[in-house]
This record gives structure tokens, sequence and C-alpha cells, in this order.
């Protein structure tokens, strides 16, 4: 099962061209680095892949409706109210203590 929009030669070809940039990567670093790249140890060279190897695709997880946002937590919700309670309860010059564990509950 592939993710929708790769197949799987896409991904070997991803993973190809992975492997070459960090070659690429590798020799500019041994020439910044002053060294001599056929003195320097050269890396192992990666294993091909077995013929007819599929990497696993990571789960994509639960599908949202299409159209439809993403519920917040509740926890955003009961914030959202304690905080507006707080704002009339400070225009009524409620009682500090009152405020005050409100905002604990935050």
């Amino acid at each position: 099962m592939t993710a929708p929009g790769f197949e799987p030669n896409d991904m070997m070809g991803m993973q190809q061209e992975a492997i070459r940039r960090v070659q690429e990567m590798q020799e500019r670093a041994r020439r910044t680095m002053g060294l001599d790249p056929e003195n320097a140890a050269a890396p192992p060279p990666m294993p091909e892949p077995p013929q007819g190897f599929t990497p696993p695709m990571p789960d994509p997880g639960p599908e949202l409706p299409t159209g439809a946002p993403p519920s917040k937590p509740k926890q955003d919700h009961e914030k959202t109210l304690i905080t507006l309670l707080l704002l009339i309860l400070m225009a009524e010059n409620a009682s500090p203590e009152l405020i005050f564990s409100l905002l604990y509950l935050l």
C-alpha cells in the first residue's frame, strides 16, 4: 500500500537522490577542510536495496472529513470561557479573591 501521489519507483528515486546529495556534501566538506580526497577515508558504499523491496510508509493517521476544520481540544474552550468570565467580573469590580481563584484555573 502506497501513500496517495507516491509510487514505489518515486520513493526509490528519492532515496537515491538523498544518497547522491549526502555524497556531494561530504565531498564539499573534505575540500573545505583541505583534505586530499584520495587520502581521505571514503565512507563505505550504501548497499542497494533488494529487488522488489518497498520501503514501509508511515501511517497517515485518521482521515479528516473534507472541508471540516480540525476541532479544538476541550481545554481551549474552557480557557476561553474562564477568560471571558474574568473580563466580565473585572469590569463589574468583583472581589479580588474570586478573580484570583479563576486565574488559578487557567
